[in-house]
């Protein structure tokens, strides 16, 4: 039996599983539960009643408005049926009560019976005590009509699948939260039956504004936020709640700590949490993981199979191949690890212009510096582990295998000819920086209307109709899982070394779906055992998975440019060195626009501003760390330099000196004046931006602390620069934001208005690009 044969009889054995046990305890048989739901509603049944903390996770964040209804349906049944078990009406004199459409007031209460004034009748009742429980006790004041809400709906739901006679009870001990959207109340509304009044509920606003669907004690309280029900429920000493359940990552995702921490306080007896990203570090949390060809087969969906669209280029192939030989025979030689190349080398694959395209060879060198950058150090790093000066001509023999294949690209693309023959798609997915270049040769070359988007557009396509999409490029693992087994037909141009990727990407995707089903939480909470078992994973795949992975969030479709930067000379002599993702205005139409310099192309128009001082960022930085990272960071870019200091005071007084001997070790800057920052303890620069100057200080100097805590620094010096990117970036993009909407962003609002003048002001005027071109820059940290 094939794995496809497997999957739908344990998908259809679930499902009868489902509604057999559902159907054993209550009577759902006239509620036209969808496949879907009866399965999810089973799980949370099963989660209920035996306590169980739970986590249901999505394939994607629309799927939970598929499970509004199951969630509340199922809370309710299990909350009713607790609180009808234990119910006694507490019964007080002012009380109002209702019956058949008439409201009473209590007004005596004796040892056997209640004295009740019916003022639409305007006569005075008596009624036993051990009848008192048909009747239902109401928020409100006594009316002098038959009110409109009888409970029927209320009664008739009930009875209609526990089968409780005329017994319902209005107060209620246990209740549940569901932390959620306000959709869900429009999801009971526009059910495909009557639910909206079934079940009594109460919705609380960030202004404490509660709003019920019946006038009696509700069972369940609904908040679109966790800090509302806190504040306004679970904080609260009258209440008692037994499940707390958050529907959408949103409403959990930022919130995990606190709601642990409140349920061990016993704010709630368990949590369940329903949305399409994982919950970590959460001891007795059940996991039911739902995959795409579930989704599918009980939605009753159509997917198609991948069409691969294969390049052959066997100059391109011979290339790759002797790049990969190379670093084979060096991890054999040495033993050790340097998987990290083919990260780099995937990178060239996303390539696809015409040939000597100024965009296209613009792009490859922007590869080639970032190569020479990272791709030196994974070598000089890989070889000081084992305790191996001499890599440089082991560097030289990778770096030029990898220039060989770069300018082969240049010369000729057979990927770009491959996607001038497509002629039936819908969306040319490409990535967000060459939209626009894209777009002119569409115009140029194809007849039909094509629409060129990125990565993040793809994500958010939603369509009733298929549509054929076509992608430039392989991203790795997390790009074939937002393809693959899709109700789109996706396209995808490769190359042959792609498509031995996108093959291994296929083997550990079902791997995956394997594990899950087989996993022993599923088989706990559904009580049924996968017929099959996952293969284990070969060397290859595990290395496949660990270091060849491409995440596919908009800033990583696009290959990194991080540390490289732009020479840009402007006509009026004038000329500027800026980081490639710097953002800037451009001037178009009597409008500016926000920019990335890479994006930007000889003859634009442009306003540069410029960020603040790395003090500042770095201030900004050490405020928001709650963990003490930046600390940390302090503390061992103060230990280099004291080692390197205590050298220099021990053995030289001369800085030119030390400069010159340094230089003969391999030191790559080129400036003295860096040397003396480095010889400050309190200046702003925390450490070499080459990792290589770094193992040249310690081979020149060879000090016992720094040897003992070099592992530690080069961590650290990692984290520092990354975060003083990305926050250096997002400071500018909020500047751009400022100028444009006066808007202070989360950094920026950290800025004395004084300060935000300043950084305003320190732009030049708008100014025509005269010429522009990628460079390696000198930039210290």
């Amino acid at each position: 039996m094939n794995a496809h044969l497997i999957e739908k009889y344990y998908l259809d054995k679930l499902i009868s599983k489902s509604e057999e046990a559902l159907n054993q305890d209550f009577n759902l048989k006239d509620f036209q539960f969808t496949d879907f739901e009866y399965v999810n509603a089973y799980l949370l049944c099963k989660a209920f009643f035996n306590n169980q903390n739970l986590l249901i996770k999505l394939v994607d964040k629309e799927d939970k408005t598929n499970l509004y209804v199951p969630t509340i349906f199922i809370l309710s049944l299990i909350n009713f049926y607790k609180n009808y078990i234990e119910y006694k009406p507490n019964i007080q004199i002012g009380d109002i009560l209702q019956e058949f459409g008439d409201t009473y007031q209590v007004t005596e209460i004796t040892e056997t019976k209640y004295k009740m004034y019916c003022s639409t009748r305007n006569f005075t009742r008596e009624i036993d005590k051990s009848k008192i429980e048909t009747l239902i006790k109401i928020k409100g004041k006594l009316l002098d009509r038959r009110a409109k809400q009888k409970f029927d709906s209320y009664k008739n739901f009930f009875n209609s699948i526990l089968k409780i006679g005329n017994k319902v009870p209005s107060e209620f001990k246990y209740k549940s939260l569901i932390v959620t959207s306000k959709e869900i109340i429009n999801a009971l509304k526009n059910y495909r039956i009557n639910i909206q009044k079934a079940f009594p509920f109460e919705y609380i606003t960030k202004n404490n504004k509660h709003t019920s669907n019946l006038p009696i004690d509700p069972m369940i309280y609904i908040a679109n936020d966790y800090e509302t029900a806190k504040e306004f429920i679970l904080d609260r000493n009258d209440v008692n709640v037994d499940f707390a359940v958050f529907i959408g990552a949103s409403k959990y995702r930022d919130n995990i700590s606190i709601i642990s921490d409140d349920r061990r306080k016993e704010k709630f007896e368990n949590y369940i949490f329903i949305g399409n990203e994982d919950v970590k570090n959460l001891q007795n949390l059940k996991k039911w993981n739902w995959t795409k060809p579930e989704l599918l087969y009980y939605t009753d969906r159509t997917s198609y199979s991948i069409n691969e669209i294969i390049v052959d280029d066997q100059k391109l192939t011979c290339l790759v191949d002797d790049f990969h030989k190379k670093i084979h025979s060096i991890e054999n030689q040495f033993q050790i690890d340097l998987t990290q190349y083919y990260n780099l080398l995937n990178r060239i694959f996303s390539l696809a212009f015409p040939n000597n395209h100024n965009i296209s060879s613009n792009q490859i060198e922007e590869l080639r510096i970032s190569f020479d950058r990272k791709g030196e150090d994974i070598i000089l790093d890989r070889l000081d582990e084992i305790g191996i000066d001499d890599y440089y001509d082991y560097w030289i023999a990778i770096k030029n295998s990898f220039n060989e294949i770069l300018v082969k690209l240049g010369e000729e693309n057979r990927k770009f000819e491959a996607i001038l023959k497509l002629r039936k798609i819908d969306y040319l997915v490409v990535q967000k920086r060459n939209i626009d270049v894209w777009e002119k040769i569409i115009n140029e070359r194809f007849r039909r209307k094509i629409r060129v988007i990125s990565y993040k557009d793809y994500t958010k396509l939603r369509s009733q109709n298929s549509k054929k999409i076509c992608f430039i490029a392989f991203y790795g693992f997390k790009h074939f899982k937002s393809i693959v087994d899709n109700e789109n037909e996706i396209s995808i141009v490769l190359y042959s070394q792609e498509k031995r990727q996108i093959e291994k990407c296929k083997n550990r995707y079902q791997n995956e779906l394997m594990k899950e089903y087989c996993s022993e939480d599923r088989k706990q909470l559904s009580d049924i055992e996968y017929p099959f078992a996952p293969k284990d994973e070969t060397t290859s795949d595990v290395i496949e998975r660990l270091f060849n992975q491409h995440p596919t969030d908009e800033r990583e479709y696009d290959y990194l440019t991080q540390n490289l930067s732009y020479e840009i000379y402007f006509n009026d002599s004038e000329f500027r060195v800026l980081d490639s993702n710097k953002t800037v205005l451009l001037a178009s139409n009597g409008t500016e626009l926000p920019v990335k310099v890479h994006d930007l192309n000889e003859g634009n128009k442009i306003r540069v501003y410029d960020n603040t001082t790395k003090e500042k960022l770095f201030d900004v930085a050490l405020e928001a760390d709650n963990e003490g990272r930046f600390g940390a960071i302090n503390a061992a870019s103060k230990r280099w330099k004291l080692s390197l200091i205590h050298y220099f005071m021990r053995n030289l007084s001369d800085l030119n000196k030390l400069f010159e001997d340094l230089k003969a070790n391999g030191l790559k800057i080129t400036n003295i004046n860096t040397l003396k920052k480095w010889l400050d303890i309190n200046d702003n620069v925390k450490f070499p931006q080459n990792l290589k100057d770094l193992h040249v200080i310690k081979k020149t100097i060879n000090d016992e602390s720094l040897n003992k805590y070099f592992d530690k620094i080069k961590r650290a010096r990692k984290y520092y620069n990354s975060i003083m990117i990305a926050l250096g970036r997002d400071l500018s993009d909020e500047i751009t934001n400022f100028i444009l909407n006066k808007e202070k962003g989360k950094i920026l609002i950290k800025f004395s208005d004084d300060q935000i003048n300043e950084i305003v002001q320190m732009n030049a005027p708008i100014r025509k690009i005269h010429k522009i071109k990628v460079i390696e820059n000198e930039y210290e940290n």
